[in-house]
């Protein structure tokens, strides 16, 4: 009836033939894996997927089609085995070549559904839509003929997975990934030198183009790792302060992450040692103390510094803004980093650091415009306000009248204001080039 209703241009009728491939797939729950049932599914979802572009609704058929990739994932054993379903009762589609067996058929309709990832962000994924996905990536990791073109493939796929996992705070899974990553491209970067074979090609690139690639997205993907365990320990650590009412937490030892869901399973046994080295480089723990903070901050930062250099091989007006907020990524680095030190000097101390290299930045992006000169000038006078706010408390503490830093104070209130007009004189220009 669904596959029926599909075929008429007319709303209602369209909607009637959605409510029976959803009927259709709720019959079928828990039993999606029996070998009479498996294509019956991928069908179904196949007519969901093109009731919902006609009703213009194409984000609605996210739930199914994750959900049927999963399964024909299960099924197959990872793409490893492909056992023959049987159909019974049944209708082909239009997708299917005529006389064609049921089980091409089958990848023939999980070939299509795929077409729905390229335009689906990963982000509107459930966790559990995405493990069997996972384990396709490990049975991939694992059996690699070639390292080179077979790697740069996976990590291609890998890339936007992890990227997903970390704005989901999954730190554990996050970290895995890179490491796999890593392994990838400094093996396959011995066999650039072993094989000189540099210029095969793979997605209409060259392989070497391809590898400068990865490595830069996995360079800028540790360093934002960094950031965001940095930040959720700053985040973690001020909930400790609030809880307890006293400024304790600094010198407390690290405590474990609440991640949004179950960590992924990833099998390090019987796999080479570099591999477990590089996974181990950073924790994948909140920190909350100094010593923790500033291992993480070095391993950051250096990943940060690495990623710099790509951006300054070409005047590219594209790679110049990756560059400049490569900077002011180090600078964030810096702003979590002061949340862990317990001497007000060290602090006042990074802040100016700070200010510094964020006019550096400023100083780099002279002509440029948006929303990045806000958050820089933002960020100036954050850190001037802080580091007011601690040259009073000094003060305060030991006892100095205001006359012994009045003129410091009133300096950096000055630097305020001139940060402040900046900030609105970038504000004014935002509606021009908007216009523009």
């Amino acid at each position: 009836m669904g596959i029926l209703y599909n075929s008429y241009a007319k709303e209602k009728r369209l909607r009637s033939g959605r409510s029976h491939l959803k009927r259709c797939l709720e019959l079928l729950n828990g039993k999606e894996l029996n070998r009479r049932t498996i294509l019956i599914v991928m069908r179904a979802t196949m007519q969901l997927e093109y009731i919902f572009h006609k009703l213009k609704e194409p984000k609605q058929c996210c739930p199914y089609s994750h959900k049927a990739i999963g399964f024909y994932l299960q099924y197959t054993s990872q793409l490893r085995s492909f056992p023959m379903p049987f159909v019974t009762l049944s209708v082909s589609l239009d997708v299917e070549k005529p006389g064609s067996t049921d089980i091409n058929s089958m990848m023939t309709l999980f070939s299509n559904l795929l077409e729905h990832v390229k335009t689906c962000a990963l982000d509107e994924w459930d966790p559990l839509d995405i493990i069997p996905i996972h384990n396709l990536l490990m049975v991939r990791a694992t059996v690699m003929s070639d390292i080179v073109t077979d790697g740069l493939m996976w990590i291609i796929t890998a890339t936007p997975f992890y990227v997903y996992l970390l704005h989901k705070y999954r730190f554990s899974d996050t970290r895995n990934y890179l490491a796999v990553t890593q392994y990838i491209l400094d093996t396959s970067e011995g066999e650039f030198n072993a094989t000189k074979k540099p210029n095969r090609l793979l997605h209409n690139k060259d392989i070497s183009t391809l590898y400068s690639d990865t490595r830069m997205h996995l360079e800028l993907g540790w360093a934002k790792y960094g950031n965001m365990l940095l930040l959720y320990s700053q985040y973690k650590l001020f909930q400790q302060f609030r809880t307890k009412k006293a400024d304790t937490s600094r010198s407390t030892s690290s405590i474990e992450p609440k991640e949004s869901a179950e960590p992924l399973t990833f099998n390090w046994e019987n796999l080479d040692q570099r591999l477990k080295d590089i996974a181990c480089q950073v924790t994948d723990k909140y920190v909350s103390n100094l010593r923790d903070a500033k291992a993480i901050f070095v391993h950051t930062t250096k990943w940060l510094e690495k990623s710099k250099a790509y951006f300054l091989k070409t005047e590219n007006t594209l790679f110049l803004s990756l560059y400049l907020t490569t900077r002011y990524n180090i600078t964030l680095t810096y702003k979590h980093l002061e949340c862990f030190e317990p001497d007000r000097s060290m602090r006042i101390n990074m802040h100016k650091r700070r200010v510094q290299m964020l006019k550096d930045v400023l100083i780099l992006a002279k002509g440029l415009k948006g929303q990045f000169l806000l958050y820089i000038c933002i960020d100036i006078v954050t850190s001037y306000g802080a580091i007011i706010d601690m040259l009073m408390e000094n003060a305060e503490i030991a006892g100095q009248p205001f006359t012994e830093i009045e003129t410091a104070v009133l300096e950096y209130v000055k630097n305020c204001v001139e940060s402040w007009e900046n900030y609105y004189n970038a504000d004014a220009e935002l509606p021009k080039l908007k216009k523009k």
